[in-house]
């Protein structure tokens, strides 16, 4: 659960973007970001504490972030080239 439902606080749709981020990274690493001695630590240090990010999942997606970011602006740089003629 997301901080804000954690707290019983109104909540949008950043909430489904937390919640994906976290689904992802426990099905790509098997750990959950968040760790405490008991259930009830691992919901507070959700609310309280930043979450363990797994190195492998932070280049897996500092890879994608690049990678798209160039298909984009080769997108962009042809778009341009057809819009000129």
């Amino acid at each position: 659960m997301a901080p804000e439902m954690l707290l019983q606080r109104g909540h949008g749709r950043v909430v489904d973007w937390w919640c994906l981020g976290l689904l992802m990274h426990e099905m790509l690493t098997g750990r959950h970001p968040f760790q405490g001695a008991s259930h009830y630590d691992t919901l507070r240090a959700m609310v309280t504490a930043e979450p363990t990010i797994d190195p492998r999942v932070l280049y897996c997606c500092c890879y994608h972030y690049h990678y798209c970011n160039h298909i984009r602006e080769q997108d962009a740089k042809a778009n341009s080239e057809d819009a000129n003629g």
